[in-house]
């Protein structure tokens, strides 16, 4: 874009030769003879550089470079005084004009020199103005996230705080902490050792995977810590970020409680199957083998207590594998949920005592963990149903729905399962604590039948 320079001078020759030589080096040129005629263009048209003589017949420069001084234009003085009036020329820089030229012997000549570098410095001046503006933006699109993140923001330099956005109040007493250090920020509520921990973020930039404080409500609050290296206001700098991780925390919590009281329930089951069952069969087992080996008895009944044995083996052969079955099922390994789920419907189906009715669009693949927790929650609640529902039919869908989660529908026409109800162990309790397990949501009505709503996250 060529740049335009409007020459304001009075005297018509000399304004006239300063265009030739200014036009010649490629400058787009217009002349006014008067202050007036120069406020006019002014106020119509967008200089890179006003050529302003000091004295005009109706102005002077700081009267015009005064006029201006309220405008919301740039505009680029540049003042043309004798010999002697430098001073007024420093005067009139003070006032606004970016700079001055003396018109000496060899004003002529070195013009267009002076001209270029005052447009250099004019073009230079412009691009920094453009850059701190981008800067400015930036900072205050930065101050405008900071104040939107809810984490605490913390930047720091040597260990002292330089810059804490304000959701730490929502933590820690409402104060300035700008120039107090990053370890006192939390002496008061941090151990010793996350005290150290925080050193050495100052230090070596560690990162902390966790640490807790004390809430301005007496509460634990668990936070996640990560630092790095940023420059900030001319310096090299961290930036800490305090991520509030205490509702993951305590939900963890649950599903561990939820986990270890499921693996105890398990081991108890295991224990009274073991028990109750195989225990009889291996005690008839042995009362039978001192039968065989003992003298009074005849050849036939040692030949019957033989008998006895091998079917008592054959039956404690068969109620292992199928406590071995609840543990892992074997179909669910051979067919997968679905099919798994499918096969034992038409199962029970098949025995008229209910009819269930189920459906499924579900073809993604799921992690073994999860099939197995949410076969036995399918079946266990089946079986609840048949057993103290008193229903007639059971609907039972599987699918993936539109927030890609996977969604288990339930629902039987009985009275619902009863929360005391306890089927091997475990009763509807249970099967919460195994959908929290795997930090499944549900939702249990019990009006008109009993329906659970379980969703998972995929």
């Amino acid at each position: 874009m060529q740049d335009n320079i409007l020459i304001v001078e009075d005297d018509k020759s000399l304004n006239a030769l300063l265009s030739l030589k200014l036009s010649n080096e490629g400058y787009d040129c217009t002349s006014a003879f008067d202050g007036k005629s120069a406020i006019e263009l002014i106020k119509a048209n967008d200089y890179t550089l006003v050529l302003l003589d000091y004295k005009l017949p109706d102005y002077n420069a700081h009267e015009l470079i005064s006029y201006f001084l309220t405008s919301d234009k740039k505009i680029n003085f540049v003042v043309i005084t004798g010999n002697g009036d430098e001073r007024i020329a420093v005067e009139l820089m003070k006032l606004g004009a970016i700079d001055y030229i003396v018109k000496d012997e060899y004003f002529n000549d070195v013009l267009p020199t002076i001209v270029e570098k005052i447009i250099n410095s004019i073009r230079l001046r412009i691009e920094l103005e453009k850059a701190n503006n981008k800067i400015i933006e930036s900072e205050k699109l930065y101050k405008s996230l900071v104040k939107q993140l809810p984490d605490i923001i913390i930047i720091h330099h040597n260990g002292k705080i330089l810059f804490v956005n304000e959701v730490i109040f929502n933590y820690l007493p409402s104060k300035n902490y700008i120039g107090t250090s990053l370890i006192s920020l939390f002496s008061n509520t941090l151990g010793v050792k996350t005290l150290h921990n925080l050193q050495k973020i100052k230090k070596d930039n560690a990162e902390i995977n966790e640490i807790n404080l004390i809430n301005n409500q007496g509460l634990k609050t668990y936070f996640n810590i990560k630092s790095d290296n940023i420059f900030y206001k001319g310096m090299s700098a961290f930036l800490t970020i305090l991520t509030d991780i205490t509702k993951i925390k305590l939900s963890e919590e649950i599903i561990l409680k939820a986990t270890i009281e499921t693996q105890e329930q398990e081991r108890a089951r295991i224990a009274e199957d073991l028990h109750d069952d195989l225990g009889p069969i291996l005690s008839s087992i042995k009362i039978y083998s001192n039968l065989l080996l003992s003298n009074t008895k005849t050849e036939k009944e040692k030949n019957d207590f033989a008998i006895q044995i091998q079917e008592l083996v054959d039956l404690a052969i068969k109620n292992i594998r199928t406590l071995a079955n609840n543990l892992m099922p074997n179909v669910l390994k051979d067919f997968g949920l679905i099919d798994s789920v499918d096969i034992f419907c038409e199962t029970i189906n098949k025995t008229g005592l209910i009819k269930i009715e189920f459906e499924s669009n579900l073809e993604i693949e799921l992690d073994n963990t999860i099939k197995i927790v949410l076969y036995r929650v399918i079946t266990e609640l089946i079986n609840n149903s048949i057993k103290h529902a008193k229903c007639n039919k059971i609907t039972l869908s599987i699918s993936q729905n539109q927030k890609h989660e996977l969604e288990i529908l339930y629902k039987d026409d009985g009275r619902g399962i009863d929360s005391s109800a306890n089927n091997n162990g475990m009763g509807l309790k249970n099967i919460c604590n195994r959908l929290k397990s795997i930090n499944a949501k549900f939702l249990i009505h019990s009006n008109g039948g009993f329906r659970i709503d379980i969703v998972k996250e995929l």
